[in-house]
Formats: structure tokens, sequence, C-alpha cells
């Protein structure tokens, strides 16, 4: 085989592997032969289905995950992020007996705080595909909707998915078919005065129970009404026994956490005086299994088990209250294994590859010699790669350090100045969740409502918690996360003891299964300096840590791109000689094949550097020598339009000969200053050549940005030809007019009088060509167009018209409602033989006249009808009315004095309704 392509063979082998090796790491898989499981990381929720196969929500609610009844991993599934720039996260989850999962996937702002919508989503068996089933939009950020929305407790039953809505003052139940469609309502009840929903659970009628902000448990009953249940007067349990985590078992019966005791129990509606203990540390000492952490979820098993959750364990308990299970990690899948099997072999491929690369080059292209350039690279190549890796680390560290620095730092301000905004007097009094969003509660919520006021209302994911003090115990007593029951007991952890014990405000971070959070603390005063409490400022920093991971991987990448740079660099030194030679080269075809700017830019500071100033120098001469050619063309095209020469078909003037000539159909504008002999005659020759040029000069550029060019000039007039759209030559019309009023608002500003001009537009064929004599040639247009144009141009002061157009060039028009036109009947001007109907465009008119011809247009052109039909006593009466408007309308007075002459003393024989100007 040829050595190049097995050379390129095998580089594209090495390519491939490498390209797998990156994706299958890009999978979060490199196994070692060590590895038999996954430790818990943030588990919040657990379910199952009825073969007992577990689903869990982890990694601070973003991902799913699907086990075997053992807990060996079947398929993980993680949330997307929102391509808006929110964070979503999963809040509940369901199963069905196909393995299924229903969850609820609650999407958050950019920042993570406020809900902006929640979607029921469902994840097939096997965890390939995932779709939407309902879908719930909050355009309106809400305070009491913070982290947590509306939707609650998914159950799967009799083939429905069923969930819960919290709906203000009313719990509403809902039925979805699993097949996804539109919810239906299957029950609704409304709260006691002054109680506000927290959760709820159970789908049968018997089987209905809410909790509200105040702690208490209410079952709803199939009428509606509510009934207190928990906890009741006379009972072991107060408010304080907060619950949580509602679910009901299949006797209908309330199964929840309790979060004071750490434990979960069991109440009955039929016994509501007797409460259950099911499962806490008693009965985990007793089956010898350690510590119970602190229950997070419970979920109740039509079999009769229970399945709890702690954040880094999984318990269940069987129906006869034994531990049936307890495991703290997931097994890996097969998938995962096959993967990370993958990754290795991956590895082994990509680094015999590279050795076989080095050796094919070695032995049979270097001949078993080694280049000085490549002695070089084999020394300087590993040097350049470990201190850019080890640089990337560094400033990966110091970036993200500095990061989250700034973010404490800021929490720690806000901390500081607690007891400002926080009044510790008020926070002694409340002592139980039944004071929820009473006056004292209101005081401290609405200080630290007014506490965002004043910095802007933007929160940008800033929460706030309120810890109570009590015997040297912290329990949460006002937390922005409106899952978080007021009182629930808050483990000290060693930042909140540093607060207790320094009463100095600290900075913190932890990852739990809500969230990673980066945190201030500070203590909370009363009125006579007792610490009643810890005031706690943060932000869930999942964002800003997927941040730091992708700036991790963009500085690794960019360290990369840079020392290939660098090595590039190094290897172009010993080529650069090569390199000059091949610019010079290249330089040299641009300059064969008429890419004369061409040069070349050799800085080796050699001969070949001074070979490469000369050739530039010849390039130079070349392009000068150029440049003088084109301004000569230039020059050219000022008498001789390269519009004129290309509709005779030429590319350049020195093409042009006697007689090329060509015909078109075109649009013909003929514009000439009035009365200018009138201002001619008091100026110098040199004063009237100025005059005429500042007024010309106005407006060629009209002309051009409309697509015409300018033919011919007379005197302080020109002629101008318009071969596209006849609206252009209109538009260019109106805007010489608006040019015009600018001029001579000038003019008035030095004292001088103002200048009019008349404008006439007509359509019809032209000979472009050139006419002269072989030593003196010009570009000529000859038509009687263009001769009855610049008649009808002399007609324009006659009629008192700005722009005055023919009816062959109105037909034209695209969109003649664009412009403001009225109708100046049939005219025969002087000289003529046929009369032609002539329009009068005012568009361009000051705006009093302007004005004054549109409010007479109908009334004008109704009278010019009626004089044409030889009603010369209603034209007349209609054309009074007209002048008694507008005093300046001269073409209502010519009708006038006509009508009135016909009138008096009849029209001639041969009248024939036409208006006949002499």
């Amino acid at each position: 085989m040829n050595k190049k392509i097995f050379l390129l063979l095998l580089a594209a082998a090495i390519s491939l592997t490498g390209w797998g090796l990156y994706r299958t790491a890009e999978q979060g898989v490199a196994l070692l032969p060590r590895d038999r499981s996954l430790a818990f990381e943030g588990i919040f929720k657990v379910t199952a289905d009825s073969a007992d196969r577990l689903y869990f929500i982890g990694k601070s609610k973003r991902s799913i995950i699907k086990t075997d009844r053992d807990g060996g991993i079947l398929f993980t599934h993680s949330a997307s992020k929102d391509g808006s720039g929110g964070m979503n996260q999963y809040n509940g989850l369901a199963a069905d007996d196909e393995g299924n999962v229903y969850a609820l996937n609650t999407r958050l702002d950019p920042y993570g705080l406020y809900v902006t919508g929640e979607n029921i989503v469902k994840i097939n068996a096997d965890g390939s595909s995932i779709r939407t089933l309902a879908e719930y939009r909050y355009d309106t950020p809400s305070e009491s909707m913070l982290r947590v929305g509306k939707i609650r407790s998914l159950t799967v039953q009799d083939n429905r998915l069923y969930y819960y809505i919290l709906d203000g003052s009313s719990i509403i139940l809902y039925a979805l078919p699993l097949s996804g469609g539109t919810g239906e309502e299957v029950f609704r009840t409304a709260l006691p005065d002054g109680e506000l929903p927290a959760d709820a659970a159970g789908v049968s009628s018997e089987g209905r129970f809410y909790s509200t902000k105040k702690d208490r448990i209410y079952q709803a009953l199939p009428n509606g009404e509510s009934r207190l249940v928990y906890p009741l007067p006379g009972m072991d349990r107060t408010s304080r026994d907060i619950a949580s985590s509602l679910r009901v078992d299949p006797q209908q019966r309330l199964v929840f956490v309790n979060e004071q005791l750490n434990d979960i129990s069991r109440l009955d509606p039929q016994e509501p005086y007797v409460v259950e203990s099911l499962l806490n540390q008693t009965l985990f000492d007793r089956a010898g299994q350690g510590k119970l952490g602190t229950l997070l979820h419970v979920y109740a098993s039509p079999h009769g088990s229970l399945f709890a959750v702690t954040e880094n364990q999984f318990v269940k308990r069987d129906g006869d209250g034994t531990i049936a299970q307890s495991f703290s990690s997931f097994g890996y899948t097969a998938q995962d294994k096959a993967l990370g099997c993958l990754f290795w072999f991956l590895a082994l491929a990509e680094l015999a590859l590279v050795i076989w690369l080095h050796r094919f080059v070695y032995v049979h292209m270097l001949d078993r010699k080694v280049p000085l350039m490549l002695k070089f690279l084999i020394a300087f190549v590993p040097i350049v790669i470990a201190s850019m890796l080890w640089l990337s680390e560094m400033v990966y560290q110091r970036v993200s350090e500095k990061l989250e620095h700034e973010v404490e730092n800021n929490f720690l301000l806000v901390a500081a100045g607690s007891n400002y905004f926080v009044k510790g007097d008020e926070l002694e009094k409340l002592n139980s969740p039944l004071d929820y969003m009473n006056g004292d509660y209101r005081t401290i919520h609405d200080s630290l409502s007014a506490l965002y006021g004043s910095l802007g209302g933007k929160r940008e994911g800033q929460y706030t918690t309120l810890y109570k003090l009590e015997n040297g115990k912290l329990f949460i007593v006002m937390d922005d996360d409106s899952s978080v029951p007021m009182f629930r007991p808050m483990e000290l952890t060693p930042d909140y003891r540093q607060v207790i014990e320094t009463g100095k405000a600290v900075t913190g971070s932890t990852d739990d299964s809500r969230g990673y959070w980066i945190y201030a603390l500070s203590p909370v005063y009363n009125s006579s300096g007792k610490m009643v409490g810890v005031y706690e400022t943060g932000k869930d920093a999942n964002g800003l840590k997927e941040h730091n991971q992708d700036l991790k991987l963009v500085i690794i990448r960019n360290m990369g791109l840079i020392t290939l740079v660098i090595l590039l660099l190094f290897s172009a030194i010993a080529l650069s000689i090569s390199i000059s030679i091949r610019r010079l080269r290249a330089s040299v075809n641009e300059i064969a094949g008429g890419k004369w700017e061409a040069a070349v830019d050799i800085r080796s500071r050699d001969e070949l550097a001074d070979l490469g100033d000369r050739f530039n120098m010849m390039a130079l001469h070349i392009r000068n020598y150029i440049a003088e050619i084109t301004s000569f063309s230039e020059a050219y095209y000022r008498f001789v339009p390269q519009q004129f020469l290309k509709f005779i078909g030429k590319d350049s003037i020195v093409d042009v000969h006697l007689g090329d000539q060509v015909q078109q159909e075109m649009c013909i504008l003929v514009s000439n200053m009035r009365d200018f002999y009138r201002f001619s005659r008091d100026l110098t020759p040199e004063q009237n050549f100025n005059l005429i040029n500042a007024y010309l000069q106005r407006f060629g550029p009209v002309v051009r940005h409309q697509e015409g060019f300018v033919s011919k000039y007379f005197g302080a007039g020109f002629l101008a030809l318009f071969p596209s759209q006849a609206d252009r030559a209109l538009k260019a019309a109106t805007e010489m007019r608006r040019a015009l009023e600018q001029y001579n608002d000038g003019r008035a500003s030095a004292g001088k009088a103002p200048i009019d001009m008349g404008i006439a537009i007509h359509h019809g064929p032209v000979m472009l060509g050139v006419i002269g004599e072989e030593k003196r040639m010009e570009g000529g247009v000859i038509s009687e167009h263009v001769n009855r144009t610049e008649q009808l141009e002399a007609l324009t002061d006659k009629l008192g018209v700005s722009v005055l157009i023919t009816e062959a060039f109105y037909k034209q028009l695209a969109n003649p409602a664009e412009f403001s036109i009225r109708s100046l009947g049939r005219v025969l001007p002087y000289g003529e033989d046929r009369a032609i109907r002539l329009y009068d465009v005012y568009e361009g008119d000051r705006a009093e006249v302007r004005k004054l011809k549109e409010e007479t247009r109908s009334s004008f052109e109704a009278a010019v009808e009626w004089y044409q039909n030889g009603r010369f006593y209603d034209a007349r009466e209609a054309f009074l009315q007209i002048i008694r408007r507008n005093r300046w309308d001269q073409a209502a007075r010519l009708y006038f004095y006509l009508c009135d002459d016909y009138f008096q003393n009849g029209a001639p024989a041969d009248w024939d309704g036409t208006l006949i100007l002499s």
C-alpha cells in the first residue's frame, strides 16, 4: 500500500477513536474495575410500581433514577436545560404497572427562584422517550410560588393520573388519562377561613386529605366540607409536630412524615386520636440498621409496604412492621458497565494507534533518522502540555473561588444588616405554625419584602429563611420555599453553631436534596440584646455550579488551542523559508491573474525579505498606473453617465463610436428654474454659474437615488431619464420639490429671494445615441416626447402646478394612490394639434397648498368634468368656491374665467371640452 494512503488511514483511525473516546467520556462514565455501586446524591422523593421497581428523584431534584427492587439502576433521566435560560426541577413522580414514570417538572426562572410553569411528563419504561401530558404556565412571577408550584401528589390509579392543584383558597383534584389529553376536575373543596394550602393526598372519596400552612391536616369529605383530623385537642401531638409528604394507604389511612419527631406516622380518620409511629430511630435500632437520617418522603404501596428516603438512604418497611430493605447506593446498570469497558478499550486502542503512527513515521518516512526539529518537539511538547494543564486548573480554581467569594460577600452584607429589618421581639412571639400570617408574622414578612423593594425588587434568585432559636435549637419560621412548613426543625450544622456561639455573621455552602446553596447567616436579637433567631440569605447555586463546570471546559479548550498554536508556531520557524517562497509564488500568480492589489509579506529579515520588498514595489507601480487609468475613466463618466453606456450596450467610454444608438420606452423628466433670467441679469457671470451649480447639485443625487440619470443640462434646468418604474420618477420629482424648499430656506436666511421650478414628466419611446463627428461626440436623446415634455414644463407656471404629468405617464404608475394627484382634464398646449390629459401632482407642494388642494380635489375634478360636458354655470360656481377656499389654485382660476366667458358669450363652434392654452 502507498505510504501516504496508509498514513492517511492511520490518522483517520486515530481521529475516529479519539472522537469515540471523547463522546464516551462525555457521558460521565469511566468506571474502574473496583467501582461496583453509585452512592446516593441528593435523593428527594421515592415511589414504586406494582412490581416494586423503584423510582427516585435525585441530584437535588435534577434527575429521575429508575431501579429494580434491589436498587440496580435501570435508567437515569436528567432534567433538560430550559431554552429560555431558566432551570428545570422535578418535584413529584408516580409510576404505573407497566413501568412508565410520570414526573412533575417545575420550570423556574434563570435564578432558580420563581416558578414560571409546571408540566407533567411521561417517561416510558426504558427511559428512551419523554412527552408532555399536561402543561401549566404562570406568566407573572408570584411570591406565593417560590421553587414550588401549585401541583401536588401525583397518583396513578384506575388507568388515570390524579393530581391536586392548590389554587389559593381551594384544593382541586384532577384526573388525566395516562395517554394524555385534558385534565378533568374530579373534586373541589374550599379551605376553612384563614387557612392556606400546603399539601394534599388521596384519590378516593373516603381518603382525601390536605394540610395547611398552619400545619393542620383536614379530611375533605365527599360533600365538599372539611374536617380537622390533626392535631386534635387532647391528642399527644401538637402543632409543632409538622406533617409533610402526605400519602394515603390502601385502607384510606393517612401516612405522613413527622418532621419534629423524624418518624413516619399513620392516622386513621375513623380513630383520629390514634396516631401510629411506623418508622423511627427506635425501630431502626431494633432492626440493627444504624442511624436513621432525616426523613424526606414516604410512599405507601398498595401492598401495604412503606418506602421512605432520606438524603442518603432508602428504607422499605413491610406491612408487618419489619425493615425489609435498606441501602444507600445504587448498583451500576449493564449499560453503564458496557460504556466503562468501551471507554478503556478505546483508550488502549488510541494509545496503540499513536505508538503505531510514531513507529511508521520513524521507520518508513524518516528512514530511522530523527530530524533535529522532531527532537525539539519530543522534548518541548510534553512540557507545554503539562504546563498548560496545570495553568488551566489554576485559572479555573482562582476564577470559580473568586465568583463564589463575591457571591458570599454580597450575601454577607445583606445578612449583617438583618436586625434593621427583622425585629426580634416579633420573632419571639411566633410559637407554632398556628401563628402563620398573624400580625407579628406579617410585620416580619413585610419588613423582608420592603428589603427587596429597596433593592429594586430584583431578587435574582436570592432567598431568605428566618429561624427561631429556642433552647439551643433552630426552627424554620419563614422560608421562601413554598413547600417548607413553619417550625420545621433545622439540624445545627457547624455554621449555625458558630453563629449561635459567637453572635457573628458567617458564610458557607451546602449541597442537599433541594439544591446546591451558597448562603450567609447572621444572628437576630430582640430589643434587650438576646439572640432569638438566625437570619439566612443566599441562592441556589446550581446555576453557578453548572456555569463553573462550563467555565472549566472553556478554559481547558482554550488552553488546548493555545498549546496547539504554540506548537504550530514552533514548527513554523523550521518551515519559514519554504513558506516565504510559497507566499512569493502565490503573489506572482495573483499578479499574473489580474489581482493587482496582491502583495507579499515576508518578515524573515533575509534575502527572501529583500526579494519580497522588490516585488511589492513592482506591484505598487502597476497599481498606481491602473489607478491613473481608472481616474481617467471616472472623469469620462462625469460627462457621459454609466447608465447611458449601459443602454447603448457599451462597457467603457473607449468602446463608444459615432452612430451607436438604441430605442427604449422611458419616463422623461424635465425640470427648469422659473424666471431664471430675472435672477441672472443682476449677477456677474461667475455668480450666475455659482447659482446654477448650487441649484442643480441638489437634484442630481435625488435622480440617481431613484435609479434615473441626468441626460442633459440646459441653463438652469435638466433632462432626466428613468428606465425603471414610473413611481421612481414621480418620487424623484416630489423629493426635488422638498429639496427646493430646504434650498429656499437657506436663501431666505441669507436674505435672498426664493427660487421656484417647474417639473413635467412624460412617458414614451426615446432614441439614445452618440451624435457629433469623429473628433467631437456626445450622448444625445432624440424623441418628439422629449420636446413635448419640455413644452409641458413651460405650462406648469401657467397652470400653477409644481409637478405636471401626462396620462401616458400616469398609466405607468404601479400605485398612483401613494401620491397626491388630481386630474386637470384634457389640455391642448399651444402649438399642438392634439389634446392630452394632464395631472397635477401636489405631493411636493407647500404644506398649506397641499392641504387645500387635497380638501378641494373631488370638487375640482367634478368641476373639470362639468366643464368638459358643457355645464359652464355649474363648473363656474364650483371653481368659484374652490378659489375662495384656495386662492393659490391657478388652474381653478383659469377654468373659472373660461367657464364665465363661455357661459356669458357661448363656447366656440369647434369647442370639444378641451382646455386650450395659448
